[in-house]
């Protein structure tokens, strides 16, 4: 173009008045190139063109209500309300109605399942608030099958919003035909914007419960297929709206052409840095990478639950992206502490904590559920076939607690049934906050058993890494740790014996890994997959190793909230005409204690009442 500008002599112009007139159009060329020319408004129709903002949200999993969060700022540590949906829709309102340029609304799949708001309300309080919230297009997650596909096909019917994925494929005749669509196309500003839905493939055909006729394709295959249908069309500018989770994504980033930005969802992944506030995140925010053409391409997501929402502002040049920058906003209650903090400290690199208050509307619609919600947990989802009563540690004064509580290896069977890619289950005592008596058991019983927000965590360990995750868990619960950290477990056995110096307190272990006959020997260099709870996952109550593997990479969120496993295990016995009861011998997973010697008649810490 340069070039071209030398090339161009007026006929009548002198040499100076041709130089004159170059350098005022390279300058005029640099503002156009660079977009300093202002944002787009009203009155800037070609600038409009080049910009574009995306607000995104991802697995949410109907987390309508604010949640608490821990924050570390220095040595201090504080509990805050963070996320919620009402917060949620008041940030997407405010930043629409302060944008100077066009802005779509993604969300990239799991918005349900996980509270009682789905279980309770079939997924009907969910479509109501994203329906008030206003998303332009949401992605299929694996979360969306887990009540099947007639299930799936009547939350689409209650959602005001495009469904997409482009790897989904069922029958004509099929409940969900006609309720998705692989792509969607938005006319933004006199461009044309394409959006590629993406449903991550086996995790959702192995865990969730999609029908016989429901096939999901290799993502790979469906995204460069769903891409040459947008170009065909003369559609330039593509955004893929993926539920498949951030490495796998990155991946497929490279392999496809044309595509600009990814909005993804599944692997629950925080991006920015909020090393200051006590939080590891998976990468930066957004996160840039090529396609298959070597141009530019962004990607981002919104880590979980409703706590993140995504900002990122895209640059294009014609049809290719040429920068795009942003944030994720850990929407915090304004009167929480950290909140009124000046704006420098609540800043770092594509992070913020953003003060953000409730948008009423949204808040009356979601009391409303939850007051019907109180009338829910009155309800009885089961019975009890006996008193099973909970203590952290075994007690070998009273012969019903000698291996320990009654409860917690239920819970650990409730987990393991849930995830059917498990081999072994575990629960810390400190996740259950008591027993259950004989008799009806409701969900308000239930609730209060398990009354702590956390989701199931799978980790796949060698058979050595398992014995060091258990070891290191007793010890934690016998000198010095916690008590609620003693593990109790399904799938597998172990005896303790607490006069043994630390990392030599467990005899051999037996486990039966899923679809095997019968118990075997724990094989050091055998490969485990485990299931437990995403406090525990994060390293908390001595389980160090967890939090090592998870912060490399090396967990899985379900997404399923690990209280709701548990109401699900005690409905299916209910459904099944079975009572609640303790595990059998053969299933029992502490088979054996030994406690400490006593010390000048003191009682050691392992015959201590729990705290």
């Amino acid at each position: 173009m340069t070039r071209q500008c030398l090339a161009y002599l007026e006929p009548g112009c002198s040499p100076r008045c041709h130089l004159t007139r170059f350098f005022v159009r390279l300058i005029l060329l640099v503002l156009l190139l660079s977009g300093c020319g202002g944002l787009a408004g009203s009155g800037g129709q070609k600038a409009a063109g080049t910009r574009l903002k995306v607000l995104h949200l991802n697995d949410s999993h109907s987390h309508l209500q604010a949640g608490e969060l821990m924050l570390q700022r220095g040595d201090t540590a504080t509990s805050c309300r963070v996320g919620g949906m009402a917060r949620v829709g008041q940030f997407l309102r405010q930043q629409t109605a302060a944008a100077e340029v066009p802005v779509l609304r993604l969300h990239a799949g799991d918005a349900v399942q996980g509270t009682l708001y789905a279980s309770q309300f079939a997924g009907t309080a969910d479509a109501e608030v994203l329906n008030a919230i206003g998303f332009d297009a949401l992605t299929l997650g694996n979360h969306e099958f887990d009540g099947g596909d007639a299930w799936l096909a009547a939350f689409l019917d209650r959602l005001q919003m495009p469904v997409l994925s482009a790897n989904l494929q069922v029958p004509a005749d099929h409940v969900l035909a006609g309720r998705y669509a692989p792509s969607v196309v938005r006319d933004i500003a006199g461009s044309r914007v394409g959006i590629v839905g993406l449903t991550i493939a086996d995790k959702t055909l192995a865990s969730s419960q999609p029908g016989p006729q429901v096939r999901l394709i290799d993502e790979l295959t469906a995204l460069r297929t769903a891409v040459a249908q947008l170009q065909a069309a003369g559609v330039g500018r593509i955004i893929v709206l993926s539920h498949c989770g951030y490495d796998r994504m990155q991946s497929l980033a490279a392999q496809v052409p044309a595509i600009d930005l990814i909005v993804d969802g599944d692997s629950h992944s925080l991006l920015g840095d909020f090393s200051a506030w006590g939080l590891a995140s998976a990468g930066p925010y957004p996160t840039r990478g090529r396609n298959a053409d070597g141009d530019l391409v962004c990607i981002v997501q919104a880590w979980e639950y409703g706590k993140v929402v995504g900002e990122v502002d895209l640059l294009f040049n014609g049809d290719r992206l040429q920068a795009c920058t942003g944030h994720s906003h850990l929407l915090l209650a304004p009167d929480e502490p950290a909140a009124t903090l000046p704006a420098p400290a609540r800043q770092a690199a594509g992070a913020r904590l953003t003060p953000m208050a409730e948008a009423p509307d949204l808040a009356r619609l979601i009391a409303g559920y939850q007051a019907r919600l109180g009338q829910q947990l009155a309800l009885q989802v089961g019975e009890a076939a006996q008193e099973l009563p909970h203590r952290r540690l075994p007690a070998a004064a009273d012969a019903r607690l000698a291996l320990g509580s009654r409860i917690a290896p239920l819970v650990a069977q409730a987990y393991w049934q849930q995830l059917p890619q498990a081999d072994v289950a575990l629960v810390n005592a400190g996740a259950v906050r008591g027993g259950l008596m004989a008799g009806p058991i409701r969900y308000e019983d239930l609730y209060t058993l398990l009354p702590f927000s956390a989701t199931l965590v799978t980790f796949e360990l060698s058979g050595a890494q398992l014995r060091q995750v258990l070891e290191d868990a007793v010890d934690h619960s016998l000198t010095g740790g916690s008590t609620g950290a003693f593990p109790y477990v399904y799938g597998m056995r172990f005896s303790v014996d607490a006069s043994q110096p630390a990392g030599q307190r467990l005899g051999p272990i037996a486990l039966q890994p899923r679809g095997a006959a019968a118990f075997e020997p724990l094989k050091a260099e055998g490969r485990y997959c485990l299931v437990t709870n995403s406090y525990l996952a994060a390293g908390r109550d001595g389980y160090r190793l967890l939090g090592q593997l998870r912060h490399q990479g090396g967990a899985q969120d379900s997404g399923h909230e690990a209280t709701e496993a548990f109401v699900r295990w005690v409905r299916q016995c209910s459904a099944a005409g079975r009572k609640v009861e303790p595990l059998p011998a053969g299933e029992q997973g502490l088979v054996g204690w030994r406690a400490a010697p006593l010390a000048q008649g003191c009682r050691t810490r392992a015959e201590m009442p729990p705290r």
